[in-house]
């Protein structure tokens, strides 16, 4: 049935069996993990939604990581044809699931998404900030560490703005980092726009567009200035 694409209905009939009869579980969780990672399953909506999020609560013990890297790799791929972001969908609530089992584990799988300033931006509209609060941010700085001019702005569009005390990340972020002018401009940006501007995700569906028709253009004229000025994004 999986072969066929019926990924809905096959997903329902594993669950329900699950439930049936919880002591299979080790038996279906190959299934059960190619299931949860599977994209349509991911972006669906209704009762396959419902019994996707039960195929990966299910392995996030085990599989935080790998789930969350499929769930990632959903909310940046622009080629799908319908838009769809991590925010407010019912992936949002796995993806805080799985940080909370492998905060480490979820921010190595975020990093390949922040290899540029323009791919971070594009990352960063429906991100769920709460994400990057749940690594350590020993982990955060390292990553920063190794190039802090480029990386360190990068933080700031996925960061939140919660300074309550001085634990919280944007905190021990802005006080290691607050004398880039980047990093205070985006944050300043992010702060005074509201922690849920996100929310509005027609509005950010307009930004992700725009932003990536930017990218193609810029693709295009590097192509067409020669082989030696070629930008590869």
């Amino acid at each position: 049935m999986t072969q066929t694409g019926h990924h809905g209905t096959a997903i329902g009939i594993l669950i329900n069996r699950i439930n049936s009869n919880p002591n299979e579980l080790d038996h279906w969780k190959p299934l059960c993990l190619r299931l949860a990672m599977t994209p349509d399953l991911i972006r669906s909506g209704q009762m396959a939604n419902f019994y996707w999020k039960g195929a990966a609560r299910r392995l996030i013990t085990e599989h935080a990581r790998d789930i969350a890297a499929a769930i990632l790799s959903q909310h940046q791929n622009r080629d799908s044809g319908v838009p769809w972001l991590t925010a407010h969908s019912e992936a949002e609530n796995v993806l805080r699931s799985c940080a909370e089992q492998d905060p480490t584990g979820v921010w190595e799988a975020i990093q390949p998404y922040l290899s540029s300033p323009l791919n971070a931006e594009m990352f960063s509209i429906g991100f769920p900030s709460d994400i990057l609060a749940k690594v350590p941010p020993a982990d955060i700085k390292t990553w920063i560490a190794q190039q802090p001019e480029d990386r360190a702005p990068i933080v700031a569009q996925l960061a939140g703005t919660d300074l309550s005390d001085d634990a919280t990340l944007s905190s021990i972020f802005l006080g290691e980092f607050g004398d880039n002018e980047k990093v205070g401009t985006a944050f300043f940006n992010k702060y005074i726009s509201g922690p849920s501007w996100d929310r509005f995700l027609p509005a950010g569906i307009s930004l992700l567009n725009r932003l990536t028709r930017s990218r193609v253009g810029l693709s295009s004229q590097s192509c067409a200035a020669g082989p030696k000025k070629v930008l590869i994004l």
